[in-house]
Parts: C-alpha cells; structure tokens; sequence
C-alpha cells in the first residue's frame, strides 16, 4: 500500500527534451524546478496543488500534478502542504468572480457552482430542472437532465457514469475524463473497491487481494537493468565481472522514485561485498537522508554489527525504530530489510532481529533513495561491491 501524506490527483506528463542536450530539459509544467539528486517540487497555479518533477532516464523530466487535502495549501519553501483559510480563495473558478456569480458542474447537468468572498459553494437544482449557464435553474421540458444532485437527494434510479470507468483488471482504481487532459488514473481509499454501478468506490466491497509481488527495483550489476522499471542513476559506480564496485569516496546510486513516498510495507534485499573490520565507523549502504532531513530508510553497518532503521509516522507523531544484527566472519553478505505492517525485520544470511508493534507506515521525506551513500552523521560513503539489489513495496 503506498500512501502520501496528502490527498493526490496524479497527472502525468512526460516531457520530452532535445535529445541532444547533455543534461535533462525542463519545460512546462517542470520549467525552473531546483532539482536535487534527481528529485525537485514546485508550485503549481492553484495553491492546494504542487509538482512533483523527477529524472525518468532517457533525458526525460516526469511532472506529476498532487493535490493537498481540504483546506490545505502548498508551501514551496517548506515543501510540504500546510493548513490555510485563504487558498480556496486566492485560485479556482471564483478567484475574480463577483459575489452571486454561479458557474456549471461539467460533472452534473443539475448542479452549480456560486461564489462569495472569492469561495465557491455546490448548489443543486430542484427535481424538473437543470442548470443553464447565464440563466440558473431552467425547467426540463424534455427531461433531458436525468442526473441525480448529492447535495439534494440520493439516487434512486441507476447512475449514468459518463466521466467515470471501471480500469480492467484493477478493482482498486478507476478513470476519470478531465477536460483537457483525456483519462486519468485515480485510486480507490484503501479498503475499497470501485463498482461501476455506484459509479464510485463503495463500502464493504470484496476486494480480492493481489498475491503477486514483484520488485520495484530488480537490480543485477551486469548491465542488463531495465530503466524503463524504476530509473537508476549511476555515479561513479564500476560495472565490472557482475557487481557494481562502490570507491567508498563519491560512488552512489540514485533512485528518484522513492521520494515522498509512505508506505506499510517495504522490503529492500542486498548482496554484497565489504571489508567490515576495516572500519572505523559506519558507512551506508541504503538511505534517504541526504537533503537536510531525518532518514526513513536507512541500513549502515560498521565492524561490529549491521543496523536496520525505519522512521514512521501517525498523525500526529514519528517514531524511530532500529534493529540490529552482529556481523560474521564473511565478507559476503546477503542482508534484509523487512517491514510490514509494523513489524521490522533485519536479517544477515540466518540470523534475524525483530520489533513488533511499530505504530504507523514509513514516513515520506523529499529525498530520493540513495545506494552507498548518506549524509555524515548517518555514515560514510560506502566501500565494497555489490552484486544484487531487490527493493520491493508489497510483502513477499
């Protein structure tokens, strides 16, 4: 289950760039965007909207359009979504209207849209009638609008959904036509499943769980990756005889694709290579704390022992959790980060730690996923090889 810490609306625009520029090209909707490792936000024209950008490989910049929740606005030197009284007033369809203005419901034939003090509020139509713009609640002589109002009464009669279709295959998920942008994805809420003839996503609908877990990241250090899966930017990384040689100085791997992203289940899977007794402190093999903020996800080892640590987060609240497993006599290893449903696991070839009862999901946080690298509080730069990377978001 992957989660955000605000209501999303994704729109995906991929935006394709001179292929003959050295460095990826930001136009539209992600023109100007400071991006860091990969990963940057900006503000969008609606203040309870922003956009997430990020490099796809391939020289191509994503833009995804996210929604905050009500009464939220966009805060782009925080960078996150705060509380405000004044957004819904400040953009949208009463931005310069006059108070009394109404405006049409593309979504409904007998409901509109009135402004005061720049606030928009729905109104319907009484039975018998639909809404005409520049005229307001007309008779339907030829019972041409058989729509139903949410705000006057509840169906009683079969909804036609002409915006909204089911997605094959997907019960958790449905379509919706945007004017202007075609169909667009969305998710039901978590323990819901979309039913067509509701034209929605109903309560106590079966969903039937997917079995299948497959890697976000199936990465084989033998040049064969498919970047089409989950981007990987490489630096200063040595591909050689099957494993990818980290220096322990500026070599790393950059994953886009995790940042600020909340999620009850991850599970990250490593093989590698190292020199544990050489060290004299930590170095990282796996984080997302290199841009000013307390790690989410992070594994370090150091001569003694190798450390699993999660941050999550309720409402209202983080928390800190870390495992931890003693190193053995091998240079090869192959360790485990598990987490699902609160429940942490760390494990080194046989020999495992666990913590139960970790309340909430894994936080987001705006930095991408790092592979060899943290900031320095957390660990050095990492030295050794790695042969295999898996990172999965589902449970196996």
């Amino acid at each position: 289950m992957l989660s955000f810490a605000f209501t999303l609306t994704f729109v995906l625009i991929v935006v394709h760039p001179d292929r003959g520029a050295a460095n990826p090209t930001m136009v539209d909707i992600c023109a100007g965007c400071s991006m860091k490792n990969g990963v940057g936000f900006m503000r969008h024209t609606d203040c309870n909207k922003f956009v997430h950008c990020y490099e796809d490989g391939d020289s191509k910049v994503i833009g995804v359009v996210q929604e905050c929740g009500p009464t939220m606005a966009w805060d782009q030197d925080l960078l996150t979504c705060v509380a405000s009284s004044t957004c819904a007033a400040s953009s949208g369809i009463c931005a310069s209207a006059k108070d009394g203005a109404t405006f049409p419901d593309p979504a409904n034939c007998r409901s509109y849209w009135n402004c005061w003090n720049g606030y928009p509020t729905k109104h319907c139509c009484s039975d018998g009638q639909y809404y005409k713009e520049n005229t307001g609640c007309t008779l339907d002589s030829y019972n041409k609008c058989d729509g139903w109002c949410s705000m006057y009464q509840l169906p009683t009669a079969k909804i036609m959904c002409n915006n909204i279709r089911p997605v094959p295959g997907s019960p958790r998920e449905y379509e919706q036509y945007i004017s202007g942008w075609d169909w667009v994805r969305r998710p039901c809420p978590v323990g819901l499943q979309y039913v067509q003839e509701d034209c929605g996503c109903t309560k106590f609908s079966v969903i039937e769980l997917d079995t299948s877990c497959r890697p976000e990241v199936p990465l084989l250090f033998n040049g064969s990756y498919d970047q089409s899966v989950t981007y990987v930017r490489y630096e200063n990384v040595d591909i050689r005889g099957g494993r990818g040689v980290f220096n322990g100085d500026n070599s790393q791997l950059i994953i886009p694709r995790f940042t600020n992203v909340e999620t009850d289940s991850i599970i990250i899977k490593v093989k590698y290579t190292s020199n544990h007794r050489d060290l004299s402190r930590p170095h990282s093999i796996i984080s997302n704390s290199d841009c000013g903020l307390t790690s989410s996800i992070l594994i370090t080892e150091d001569s003694q022992r190798i450390n699993f640590h999660v941050g999550t987060v309720t409402r209202s609240m983080n928390f800190d959790t870390v495992v931890s497993v003693n190193q053995t006599s091998s240079n090869d290893k192959e360790i485990v980060l598990r987490f699902n449903k609160g429940v942490l696991a760390g494990r080194l070839g046989s020999d495992s730690s666990v913590k139960f009862g970790i309340p909430g999901d894994i936080r987001g946080t705006h930095c991408a996923l790092h592979v060899g690298k943290a900031d320095v509080v957390n660990g050095n730069w990492f030295k050794g090889a790695m042969e295999e990377l898996s990172i999965y978001m589902c449970d196996i």
